[in-house]
């Protein structure tokens, strides 16, 4: 017979294996190019049902580097390895996706998938100092590493100050070709 404690309660209510989440990652991975270097990590998929905010902005979901949070304090580095395997029950994962079930929920499939692309986005594979050569652990296995978002700018400084840079005149284009590509919406 198992006892429950109230940790265990807290534990299985706030957290859970995202299951769909999951699934959508492994199809994103063989299907996406830009994913293909992730075919050998491994990534875990976790809900939370706490809703995170950073400046007053809810954070949807977060991708996270677990080898980096680990020994951020060794005293909770067995806690969290023992924590994160009972969750997903399965060995401690290269990465972890921390999704806001209750956003996840109200998303359709398009929006859930294009949320995994995100980011899955911003597991990468570290690179030398040249931004090029990838690096690899004396074991070949690849060292992992927490892509940052290929542009940051606010609305406003476009609006007074155009396409400043060419990060900026990137995206520019490139919602401008996703923009050509879409199918006119019907205006009612």
């Amino acid at each position: 017979m198992r006892i429950t404690t109230a940790f265990d309660e807290i534990r299985a209510s706030e957290y859970s294996e995202a299951i769909e989440a999951k699934e959508l990652g492994a199809i994103a991975i063989e299907r996406i190019d830009e994913h293909a270097h992730l075919q050998t990590a491994s990534i875990g998929y976790l809900f939370r049902d706490d809703e995170i905010r950073r400046q007053g902005k809810v954070i949807l979901a977060e991708a996270i580097l677990v080898e980096r949070i680990l020994p951020a304090d060794k005293r909770w580095n067995r806690f969290i390895k023992w924590s994160l395997q009972r969750v997903l029950n399965a060995p401690i994962p290269d990465f972890l996706i921390l999704i806001d079930r209750n956003i996840w929920e109200g998303f359709d499939a398009e929006q859930k998938l294009a949320l995994i692309d995100h980011e899955l986005s911003h597991a990468g594979q570290a690179t030398e100092d040249d931004g090029e050569t990838l690096k690899f652990h004396k074991d070949g296995t690849p060292v992992w590493s927490i892509r940052a978002h290929d542009l940051e700018e606010f609305c406003g400084v476009v609006a007074r100050n155009g396409l400043w840079s060419e990060d900026i005149a990137a995206m520019a284009r490139t919602i401008i070709d996703r923009l050509a590509r879409e199918k006119p919406q019907a205006v009612a």
